[in-house]
Protein backbone atom coordinates (compact mmCIF):
# COMPACT_ATOMS: atom_id res chain seq x y z
CA UNK A 1 0.00 0.00 0.00
CA UNK A 2 1.00 3.64 -0.79
CA UNK A 3 -0.68 5.89 1.61
CA UNK A 4 -1.54 9.23 0.34
CA UNK A 5 -3.94 11.97 1.54
CA UNK A 6 -6.80 11.38 -0.87
CA UNK A 7 -6.09 8.10 -2.14
CA UNK A 8 -4.20 4.67 -1.52
CA UNK A 9 -1.99 2.48 -4.55
CA UNK A 10 -2.24 -1.33 -3.31
CA UNK A 11 -0.96 -3.95 -4.49
CA UNK A 12 -1.65 -7.52 -4.34
CA UNK A 13 1.14 -10.39 -4.87
CA UNK A 14 0.79 -13.84 -4.33
CA UNK A 15 3.45 -16.34 -2.16
CA UNK A 16 5.59 -16.42 -5.36
CA UNK A 17 5.98 -12.40 -5.69
CA UNK A 18 3.42 -12.14 -8.42
CA UNK A 19 1.42 -9.26 -8.88
CA UNK A 20 -2.45 -10.36 -9.31
CA UNK A 21 -4.00 -7.57 -9.00
CA UNK A 22 -3.38 -3.47 -8.39
CA UNK A 23 -5.94 -0.84 -7.38
CA UNK A 24 -6.67 2.42 -6.45
CA UNK A 25 -8.96 2.87 -2.99
CA UNK A 26 -10.24 5.91 -1.08
CA UNK A 27 -7.61 6.71 1.86
CA UNK A 28 -10.68 6.09 4.26
CA UNK A 29 -10.31 2.90 7.33
CA UNK A 30 -13.74 2.30 6.35
CA UNK A 31 -12.95 1.86 2.56
CA UNK A 32 -9.29 0.14 2.90
CA UNK A 33 -11.00 -2.66 5.43
CA UNK A 34 -13.39 -3.58 2.70
CA UNK A 35 -10.88 -3.81 0.24
CA UNK A 36 -9.31 -6.25 2.74
CA UNK A 37 -12.14 -8.06 3.73
CA UNK A 38 -12.72 -8.99 -0.52
CA UNK A 39 -9.91 -10.55 -0.41
CA UNK A 40 -8.98 -14.44 0.30
CA UNK A 41 -6.34 -16.33 2.14
CA UNK A 42 -3.88 -15.29 4.44
CA UNK A 43 -3.03 -11.90 4.13
CA UNK A 44 0.54 -9.82 4.96
CA UNK A 45 -0.06 -6.12 4.36
CA UNK A 46 3.08 -3.66 4.28
CA UNK A 47 2.16 0.01 3.47
CA UNK A 48 3.91 3.30 3.55
CA UNK A 49 4.94 4.37 6.97
CA UNK A 50 4.41 8.39 6.91
CA UNK A 51 1.72 10.64 8.41
CA UNK A 52 -0.50 8.80 7.67
CA UNK A 53 0.75 5.48 9.13
CA UNK A 54 -1.88 6.38 12.36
Amino acid sequence: MDVHKEATAVAVMNAAGKLIMESVVETKATTLMQFLEGLRGDLYVTFEEGTWAA
